[in-house]
């Protein structure tokens, strides 16, 4: 019997489960699309009627870990203290998750990610009086601040050298309040 996409022991929510898994036990170098069929009982070929490349895997895998960082930022009145929070456990979880930066990096966006994530991180920017171009361009310096410092702290031996400057956790703080003073100094100059 051949593989199909509608084969119940297969979907993605179990083929991401099962990628954490793999990354969790021996990092990014572990996972791949045979050990990756092996953990699933399946043949190497049924993953790819699932999913159509690593990268493909790679993005579904993060798609989870942003829909995670939604999921734990609940609304708040100022735009500021939700971007603050979200920002925060969007960190937090990629950083509970080994080698998620890397992943993160080499992923291909999915639709998902397009058409509700990414609008939805953008939305409290809109609200406060962004045009939707600069608050789509908010969303994305702000993702890529998030990425490249879990990247730097992911990476062998860049904690160590990080904290010996300066306490890491201040930096982080440091930078995204100068961002969000930035946005809104940006929000003030577009209402007024």
């Amino acid at each position: 019997m051949r593989p199909s996409k509608d084969d119940p022991l297969l979907d993605h929510e179990r083929i991401v489960s099962a990628a954490w898994e793999l990354v969790e036990q021996d990092g990014l170098a572990g996972l791949s699309s045979r050990k990756l069929a092996t953990k699933l009982g399946v043949k190497g070929p049924a993953i790819y009627y699932h999913i159509s490349s690593m990268q493909d895997l790679y993005g579904m895998m993060i798609e989870r870990l942003l829909e995670m960082a939604l999921e734990r930022t609940p609304p708040a009145s100022d735009w500021r203290e939700w971007i603050r929070r979200l920002a925060n456990n969007h960190c937090k979880i990629l950083l509970e998750f080994p080698d998620s930066g890397r992943i993160a990096s080499l992923s291909r966006p999915t639709d998902k990610m397009r058409n509700e994530i990414v609008p939805q991180f953008s939305e409290a920017l809109m609200k406060a009086g962004l045009p939707r171009n600069k608050a789509l361009a908010a969303t994305g310096a702000l993702g890529s601040f998030i990425l490249g410092y879990v990247i730097n702290l992911q990476h062998e031996g860049h904690l160590e050298f990080a904290s010996s400057i300066h306490p890491v956790s201040e930096t982080f703080d440091f930078a995204l309040d100068a961002f969000i003073a930035a946005l809104g100094q940006n929000t003030a100059n577009t209402s007024g």
